[in-house]
């Protein structure tokens, strides 16, 4: 198990890494120098890539050091820029991380309406927004009494079963995968799934809003979702 203080520490090093890059491909193309720029493009992609395959949970630190630099991308370039694009997707990955999912799902259905336009449908940051979408508008929830993940598709019978597709393994494969309708007190969602706030009672103003689930709370006999 990795120390958050050695996890963190790497990834503020990358980020650092990423803005000395990007000082350089500006002054190479403030000089002419194309083919250095290009190669620099190139370190900042693999050093982007390395972080974003960090398979542990992004840190709250961490997810704001990559807010800054959206933010400050957005600042410098207008949100049409590409380094904007990218380090936005880079951000919604943070808050899908750290299960800030609704935020997530908002902020990459825009990066990829905007991507598609400025950089094209085949661009490769289009693609990876693309893809990026499918995955935040999953509705991960595991069915009783197995701990396999399906993905929730629709209710029927007023709520009374759900209608799920599965189960989803890594990595997907949608083909091999088949519909089933479960009974709704057997589907427990995931913790970060978007779901329907209802029958509360503290917070009943809430009611027919938007939740995330944050965690899950386990009994003798049964499993549930608190937001």
């Amino acid at each position: 198990m990795k120390c958050w203080g050695t996890v963190l520490r790497a990834e503020e090093g990358m980020m650092t890494a990423i803005t000395h890059f990007k000082k350089a491909r500006a002054f190479y193309n403030l000089i002419g120098m194309a083919g250095a720029a290009k190669r620099v493009e190139g370190k900042i992609d693999g050093v982007t890539a390395k972080m974003q395959s960090n398979d542990e949970r992004m840190s709250p630190a961490a997810v704001s050091t990559v807010f800054s630099l959206y933010e400050n991308n957005i600042k410098r370039n207008g949100m049409d820029s590409e380094d904007t694009i990218r380090s936005g997707l880079l951000y919604s990955r943070g808050l899908w991380n750290a299960n800030h999912c609704i935020e997530a799902e908002r902020l990459i259905t825009k990066l990829a309406t905007m991507s598609r336009r400025v950089l094209g449908p085949d661009h490769k940051i289009t693609i990876e927004a693309v893809e990026l979408l499918d995955i935040f508008k999953l509705r991960g929830v595991l069915v009783l009494p197995g701990p396999k993940l399906f993905q929730a598709l629709r209710y029927e019978n007023d709520g009374e079963i759900c209608v799920v597709q599965g189960p989803i393994i890594e990595p997907r494969r949608v083909d091999d995968e088949r519909l089933y309708r479960v009974e709704s007190h057997l589907i427990h969602p995931i913790v970060g799934c978007v779901v329907i706030c209802h029958e509360l009672i503290s917070a009943s103003h809430l009611n027919g809003e938007l939740g995330e689930v944050r965690n899950i709370k386990h009994s003798r006999n049964s499993i549930s979702s608190a937001l």
